[in-house]
């Protein structure tokens, strides 16, 4: 075995095995360890013995750069949802891919060897860390995610240590997919007895102010196919809309079935980050309503021009009813069935803000955590507005006590969740009107 390669497999297998053990020092989160690579990379270039070498070396130093990105980054230890999130992965891979073709004379080899082992061992802790977020989701997945990473280890003894990082990214996104089943079905199939708990205990301890509710009246109704319509219109980036998205998911899960629902998160660059859903790409069925979300803009910025890549597009119907309902055009807005508008958040992000994707679908069944009671105040409010929309069916749903005492409350509600401007999430030069399709 090269001597570059038995350097890596002694340092990967002190991280992997050495580490957990007690009294053994904590190892450096993925975010810090890929941060403190990129001083020894310029060190190394600076070593460099010939021209190509030290041109291969800067080369992994900016795709080192392109993986570490804080848009990408939740905190030190944690990517965003994917697909951004696997572009860490894929930075890590080339920056490996530039090394192994810098040869060991020509730049010095432990250098060489402890640079990939940093790169490696940042992989390798996100992989780890997806599955540990999964604990108790698809045992399949979970055990697919921990073959690949042996598999990574593997490789990344041998002179192909890009592909250790390929095989972590396989697993990362295998416990991401265990984790995405684990907190949709918490969060789609929760009891009306549990959510009527936390609901009830948000109004009782008072720590929880919905935000008023706009009644309408004298509008033509908004249906689709012959049912009332509930139109969503939000930024996959803005905190606001990533709460609103809980109580929405909760509530629509009580009169239909939800498909192709994701995570994802508001952005990393306005704390407090929230994880949430994205509606991109989701499908919905109910016998008793319609959905219609439009996710405007993603959550990660462009990489020129400002702003945030645009997603969906409003028809001119869509645009007309928002100008005629909500003059700021703020972001979430919420439009059931042209009787209800809320313009901006039913509770404030810094409720849930923080909060790991289980963790929230969790506390939704403790009715004593903050979380769980902004989740399911929220969920009770749009609950009992889609219950006056469709004349109180399903009884089994629009009977509950909690939804009953969120309706009669629905005029008088006069806290403030608060919003994001709705269209200033477009890249700069990008015409001010919404778009349409």
């Amino acid at each position: 075995m090269p001597l570059r390669a038995r350097a890596v497999l002694g340092a990967l297998f002190c991280l992997a095995v050495m580490a957990p053990r007690a009294g053994a020092a904590p190892a450096s989160p993925p975010l810090t360890r890929l941060l403190q690579t990129r001083p020894g990379l310029a060190s190394l270039a600076g070593a460099a013995r010939s021209l190509s070498a030290r041109k291969l070396i800067v080369q992994a130093n900016v795709e080192l750069a392109r993986a570490t990105v804080a848009s990408l980054w939740i905190d030190p230890g944690h990517v965003v949802a994917p697909a951004y999130g696997a572009s860490v992965f894929a930075h890590s891979r080339a920056a490996l891919v530039d090394l192994e073709h810098v040869s060991a004379s020509a730049a010095p080899a432990g250098g060489l060897a402890a640079v990939e082992t940093s790169i490696l061992a940042a992989n390798r802790g996100l992989a780890a860390g997806g599955i540990r977020q999964a604990a108790g989701g698809n045992g399949g997945l979970l055990a697919r995610a921990s073959g690949m990473i042996l598999s990574g280890d593997r490789w990344a003894v041998t002179s192909r240590v890009d592909l250790g990082a390929v095989q972590y990214g396989a697993a990362w996104e295998d416990a991401f997919r265990a984790l995405t089943d684990l907190v949709v079905v918490r969060t789609t199939f929760v009891s009306s007895a549990a959510l009527g708990r936390a609901a009830g205990a948000a109004l009782r301890d008072g720590a929880i102010a919905p935000a008023g509710v706009r009644l309408l009246s004298g509008r033509r109704p908004l249906e689709r196919g012959g049912k009332p319509e509930v139109l969503f219109v939000g930024l996959e980036s803005c905190r606001f809309c990533a709460v609103e998205r809980w109580g929405l998911v909760v509530a629509l899960s009580r009169f239909g079935t939800f498909s192709n629902l994701h995570l994802s998160q508001s952005a990393t660059t306005s704390p407090p980050v929230v994880r949430s859903f994205t509606f991109a790409g989701s499908r919905y069925a109910s016998p008793y309503v319609s959905f219609a979300p439009v996710e405007l803009f993603s959550n990660v910025p462009r990489p020129r021009g400002g702003g945030y890549q645009p997603l969906g597009r409003l028809t001119p119907a869509e645009r007309a009813l928002l100008r005629a309902l909500d003059r700021r055009a703020t972001s979430p807005f919420v439009d059931v069935a042209n009787r209800f508008v809320d313009a901006g958040a039913t509770v404030s992000p810094g409720l849930v803000g923080g909060s790991a994707w289980g963790a929230l679908a969790f506390s939704l069944y403790l009715s004593q955590t903050a979380s769980g009671q902004a989740i399911a105040a929220s969920a009770e409010v749009l609950t009992a507005e889609i219950c006056r929309a469709t004349g109180g069916a399903p009884a089994s749903v629009c009977g509950s006590p909690a939804v009953e005492d969120y309706a009669s409350r629905l005029a008088r509600f006069g806290g403030r969740g608060g919003g994001c401007p709705l269209f200033g999430a477009q890249r700069r030069g990008a015409p001010r009107r919404p778009l349409t399709r």
